[in-house]
């Protein structure tokens, strides 16, 4: 491809672009590391998890309560209150129940075994003790109240997660429930962060790879620091050749428009074994994120004012770590929500438009306002909570009207 030819935008659709962009690569083997399970948080799960039994193992009770047989108490009335023995009690731990007989209750708390033969939980809220073995019940319950069955929450040999699960909180918490104490999870794709810019070089990074970094990182990707590169086309080859070595994909931050020094789409075509895949985005702001592929690995040039990089990091970025990831957890979360103000959107009509969106409230859904502001104002990605897209030539946006907002 000629320098003239890699000047020139041909800008695709975001959901092209994605489509173009995965099916351009193969994901490399996954390797594999086993980690304790107090290390799991946010990996991403190599093996299916099966549960070995029920869980519960036994029916359990959901209150503090009274173990009771529904039957003894169906004709409880305030005019004819119902006597019962109580026999013994039982708590979370114990192994042993008793078993209850005619006119007898069994004291039992949160989470403990259901003795033999009782069907019903009665609340200690619903009793009057009598004294400390006899308790006196003036309403009758519904059978089966406040007794949680055997298995109801899991069954044994249930595949509870799947390989390429992103374990949250809650999921390793139940793998420590389980008995887990490792799990095998995939190692995380390495993604190279490269900014380029004569006016950077003498930082030792910048706020945008700094941002890029921790995105790379909240997505399941070990982000790997290649510094900032001069505006000098053999030093980008070289750091991008190097780079490569190291990583499963490169992603770099400017340098990739149409200006005298953006000279990343042409220094990455002159790599070896190299194919601009991706030159332009039919989305802004981001329409100048480009996409390669060098040695069979993917290059993601991002633009370089702030919110341009992160709608192209959003729109590609995150599918390629899913995929180089092996990931199957959703990563996007999108919901509807109302706004609360009108809004003209005329910029740019042939294109997708991104704005961003803060969130200001709750009524039948959330209500949002929508932030503008030029493409290198990080004050307005510090206001938002997401974003929207608007569709092609959609101009207005009216009062009330229902949008799909991904969160950040």
């Amino acid at each position: 491809m000629s320098d003239l030819s890699v000047k020139r935008f041909r800008y695709v659709s975001a959901s092209d672009a994605v489509n173009i962009t995965l099916n351009s690569f193969d994901a490399p083997p996954r390797r594999i590391k086993i980690v304790s399970i107090d290390k799991a948080f946010n990996e991403i799960l190599a093996e299916n998890i099966v549960v070995k039994d029920d869980v519960p193992p036994h029916d359990v009770s959901h209150f503090d309560g009274y173990a009771v047989d529904f039957r003894d108490l169906r004709d409880a009335s305030p005019s004819n209150p119902v006597h019962l023995r109580v026999i013994g009690s039982v708590f979370p731990g114990d192994d042993e129940v008793p078993e209850i007989g005619s006119g007898e209750a069994c004291y039992v708390a949160t989470g403990a075994f259901i003795p033999r033969n009782a069907n019903t939980i009665v609340p200690v809220e619903a009793v009057n003790l009598i004294d400390e073995n006899v308790i006196e019940v003036r309403f009758p319950p519904k059978i089966g109240d406040h007794i949680i069955s055997r298995g109801s929450d899991l069954r044994g040999g249930e595949v509870v997660f799947k390989t390429g699960r992103v374990l949250r909180a809650f999921d390793v918490g139940l793998l420590a429930f389980l008995g887990f104490e490792a799990v095998r999870v995939f190692v995380k794709p390495k993604i190279g962060v490269l900014s380029s810019g004569d006016e950077l070089v003498s930082s030792r990074f910048t706020s945008h790879s700094l941002m890029l970094s921790y995105l790379i990182r909240r997505f399941c990707g070990c982000p790997v620091d290649l510094g900032v590169v001069r505006d000098d086309r053999s030093e980008i080859v070289d750091v991008i050749r190097k780079g490569l070595k190291d990583t499963d994909c490169i992603m770099t931050i400017g340098g990739c428009s149409r200006g005298v020094k953006d000279l990343l789409p042409d220094a990455v075509l002159s790599l070896s074994d190299s194919n601009m895949v991706l030159r332009g985005l039919k989305r802004v702001p981001g329409r100048q994120t480009s996409f390669a592929v060098v040695g069979g690995k993917p290059v993601l040039m991002l633009p370089g004012l702030c919110q341009s990089m992160v709608v192209g990091f959003y729109t590609l970025g995150v599918p390629i770590i899913k995929k180089l990831g092996g990931i199957t957890s959703q990563l996007l979360f999108k919901f509807k929500a109302k706004v609360v103000e009108d809004f003209n959107a005329s910029f740019m009509p042939p294109f997708e438009r991104v704005f961003f969106v803060k969130l200001l409230g709750f009524n039948d859904l959330p209500l949002v306002h929508l932030v503008t502001g030029p493409s290198m104002h990080r004050s307005v990605l510090i206001k938002s909570n997401g974003f929207t897209v608007i569709p092609p030539f959609k101009i207005n946006i009216k009062r009330g009207e229902i949008i799909e907002v991904t969160l950040f």
